[in-house]
C-alpha cells in the first residue's frame, strides 16, 4: 500500500501541533505568561489604573499637537498662562475620550465575558456607562490636585527656562508635569479603590442572613406522624347474620 509507510505521529494527527505546544496539558512559557496578564489586567483596580496611566499618555500626543497648531496659527508662547489653559482644555477631551474606551475594552468588551469569566469583580453588575462614569466621577475629584501638579510644573519650568519660547522647552516642561501628577494622583486613587474595596467586603460579611423559617410545633408533629388508613367497613352480609349462643 503507498500510505502504508507514512508513521502517523504520537498523540493522533495533531501530535506534532500538540508536541510543539509541549503537549495537550502543557502550555508554553509565553502562554502562560499571557494568561497571567489577562487575569491580573482584568482585576478592576489593575486595570483602572492602567487605562488611566494608558489615557494620560495617549492623550499627551493630543495635547502636544494642540500646542503645536497653536504656535504655528501665531500662539504666543511668552503668554505663560495661556500654555496651561489650552493643555487643560485639551487634555480633558482627549483623556476621558480614550478612557471610555479602554474601560470598555476591559470591564465591559466580548472579550472579556469569553476569556475572563472565572474573574469576578465588585462592578460587574453595572453597565458599562454607569461603571465608566464612577470613575471618572473619582477623577473628577481628584483632578484638582493632578492639574496643580502637571500645570503648576509646566509653568514652573517654563518661567526657569532660558528658553521659555522655545518649543521643546514647552513639550518638555508638559512631559515632566504630567508625569508628576500621574504619578502621585494614582497613588492616591489606588488607596481610594482599595479602601472601598475593603469596606464592601466587610459589608458583605457582616451583612444578616435571613434565618429559615420553622414550622409550627403542631404542624410538624402532624406532618411527622404518618396517616393511619381508616378500617375497612362491614359487609351487608355479615352485619345480618344472626348470631348463635350455645
Amino acid at each position: 500500500m503507498r500510505g502504508a509507510g507514512r508513521a502517523i505521529p504520537a498523540g493522533g494527527p495533531n501530535g506534532g501541533v500538540e508536541r510543539a505546544h509541549g503537549g495537550a496539558g502543557l502550555a508554553l512559557p509565553c502562554d502562560l505568561m499571557f494568561q497571567w496578564v489577562s487575569k491580573t489586567y482584568a482585576r478592576r483596580i489593575v486595570n483602572v489604573n492602567v487605562n488611566i496611566i494608558a489615557a494620560g499618555v495617549l492623550a499627551l500626543p493630543v495635547v502636544l499637537g494642540v500646542l503645536k497648531l497653536g504656535m504655528l496659527f501665531g500662539l504666543n508662547v511668552s503668554h505663560k498662562a495661556l500654555i496651561p489653559v489650552i493643555t487643560l482644555v485639551a487634555d480633558v477631551i482627549a483623556d476621558a475620550t480614550i478612557y471610555y474606551v479602554l474601560h470598555w475594552l476591559a470591564n465591559h468588551s466580548p472579550w472579556r465575558r469569553q476569556m475572563l469569566e472565572d474573574v469576578a469583580q465588585a462592578a460587574d453588575h453595572l453597565n458599562f456607562f454607569k461603571d465608566a462614569t464612577i470613575v471618572q466621577f473619582e477623577r473628577a475629584v481628584l483632578s484638582p490636585i493632578l492639574y496643580v501638579l502637571w500645570l503648576g510644573t509646566q509653568w514652573w519650568i517654563i518661567h526657569l527656562s532660558d528658553t521659555p519660547q522655545e518649543p521643546t522647552t514647552v513639550y518638555f516642561a508638559t512631559c515632566i508635569g504630567f508625569l508628576v501628577a500621574i504619578s502621585v494622583t494614582r497613588t492616591l486613587h489606588t488607596i481610594w479603590m482599595l479602601t472601598k474595596d475593603r469596606k464592601r467586603a466587610l459589608a458583605a460579611v457582616k451583612r444578616p442572613t435571613k434565618p429559615a423559617v420553622e414550622a409550627p410545633v403542631g404542624a410538624a408533629s402532624a406532618a411527622a406522624t404518618p396517616a393511619v388508613p381508616p378500617a375497612p367497613a362491614a359487609s351487608p352480609a355479615q352485619s345480618s347474620s344472626p348470631t348463635h349462643v350455645s
